[in-house]
């Protein structure tokens, strides 16, 4: 019931006016207890499976509550009137699931209440400026409170941090020809709290910063993701190509190649990068057809077959182009009926996984939202990084929420991450806090012209 207690306690702090402990109680829940506090204490007792459940019962409670602020909000900000056709659009995957292909209520909902986290848009504008971003603020500071865990795990071989997906147990496993240990539980919100130190937070203090940047970038190498490794090279590349000016643009450049070169003589990181370029060059000089495809080549060939079986099935038919499957997942008993051989075999049914998958965003998601979904949702990203884009000149938080989404994408063939409550909710709150900066910087501009125009 701890759970409980706590949920009546954010909505009370909420309703009451204090905005920031409602909002980090909010946090705890997304992040299923900041990755430290065991699920099972905050769950004992309710019918809910993950501490971000409570998150999306906040959201929709207080959604509730504070609706009627969405028309201003839209009407200032049109982008966000595309979080509420997104969330039509799945009100009516699920009534298609319900009843036209008949799939159980409580699968449905499994599949339907992380979107839900969409309607965070009218709460976050309620709150103050100040205490948006006091919250996020202490949300990246936690993470670098989990990033030293997650780094004392590597060197003890102990499982420190918990899941971020609320999971029970951690997922390790050794790199190849190696004896280094993998852990699978990197802090939720590494890459935003990586770019919140990198382009936002003003150090006081020059040791503290290179302790705490040194500190993430450790955790962005540590699980050994070679994907998450070149995509995080990659985007904080293009900001500086894009926005710095040309002498500070190639002296950062050029301190992240020296460091890129120094990090591939570790063997164990050289060989894994040199194995992300050998895996590409292989896979797309293949034959990549489903009969010829040799799931075992590597792990972006598998990604590319996963996929591409799961694209033949759903063009078939044009309520699967529609809707794809509908909203269930792997526990659905219908599940069990689909023809996919890609994928992991499940450890629980021993049968390979249909639907559910951390390897790729982009197969879960079209098999629940269809072609037509799984595109919309990509055009409603596409659209938040434009909106990010535009408000970098007034809002810093706006390159943090740019920067987000392009990492997410990139790494959408190797992960989900584009598709977790975590990731929405952060984007969310970073859309928000630039449209307010955005707001306030226009309101006090027209507040000047008016002062000297008089």
């Amino acid at each position: 019931m701890l759970g409980l207690l706590l949920l009546i306690l954010s909505i009370y702090c909420f309703q009451k006016g204090k905005f920031y402990p409602s909002l980090m109680l909010f946090f705890l829940f997304v992040t299923n207890g900041f990755q430290v506090i065991p699920v099972n204490w905050l769950m004992f007792g309710l019918p809910l499976d993950k501490g971000s459940d409570l998150g999306i019962l906040y959201t929709a409670v207080l959604f509730v509550m504070n609706r009627r602020r969405m028309k201003l909000i839209t009407q200032r900000f049109p982008v966000f009137k595309l979080s509420g056709y997104l969330i039509l659009f799945v009100l009516a995957d699920v009534a298609y699931s319900l009843f036209i292909l008949d799939y159980s209520l409580a699968n449905v909902l499994q599949v339907f209440r992380p979107y839900l986290i969409f309607l965070i848009v009218p709460v976050f504008f309620g709150v103050p400026q100040d205490d948006l971003k006091k919250a996020l603020n202490s949300v990246a500071f936690i993470t670098v409170f989990q990033s030293v865990l997650f780094l004392l795990q590597i060197a003890s071989g102990i499982t420190i941090l918990l899941s971020a997906s609320g999971d029970a147990n951690v997922h390790t496993g050794l790199v190849e020809g190696t004896s280094y240990m993998r852990f699978y539980n990197a802090p939720m919100f590494l890459n935003a709290a990586l770019f919140y130190f990198l382009f936002v937070y003003r150090f006081k203090n020059t040791t503290l910063k290179y302790l705490v940047w040194g500190i993430l970038f450790l955790t962005v190498i540590g699980p050994m993701h070679r994907s998450l490794m070149l995509t995080i090279i990659a985007v904080i590349s293009v900001y500086l190509l894009l926005k710095k000016s040309s002498g500070k643009g190639a002296l950062y450049l050029s301190a992240i190649g020296l460091g890129i070169y120094a990090l591939s003589f570790i063997d164990v990181v050289g060989n894994r990068l040199n194995d992300a370029f050998t895996d590409m060059y292989a896979t797309f000089n293949s034959n990549l057809s489903v009969q010829y495809i040799d799931i075992n080549d590597n792990n972006l060939t598998f990604r590319v077959g996963h996929f591409i079986e799961r694209f033949q099935y759903v063009i078939q038919s044009f309520d699967r182009w529609l809707f794809g499957i509908g909203m269930i997942s792997d526990n659905a008993a219908y599940a069990a009926r689909l023809p996919f051989q890609f994928g992991l075999v499940s450890e629980t049914t021993g049968r390979v996984a249909q639907i559910d998958t951390g390897d790729i965003t982009w197969s879960p998601l079209m098999l629940n939202l269809g072609i037509f979904g799984a595109a919309f949702y990509f055009f409603l990203f596409v659209r938040y990084m434009i909106f990010f884009y535009r408000k970098t000149s007034a809002s810093a938080y706006a390159v943090v929420g740019f920067l987000l989404i392009l990492a997410s994408f990139l790494t959408s063939m190797a992960g989900t991450e584009l598709m977790s409550t975590g990731f929405r909710t952060m984007v969310l709150l970073l859309m928000v806090i630039a449209a307010k900066d955005y707001w306030s910087r226009m309101r006090n501009s027209q507040i000047q012209k008016k002062y000297y125009a008089a």
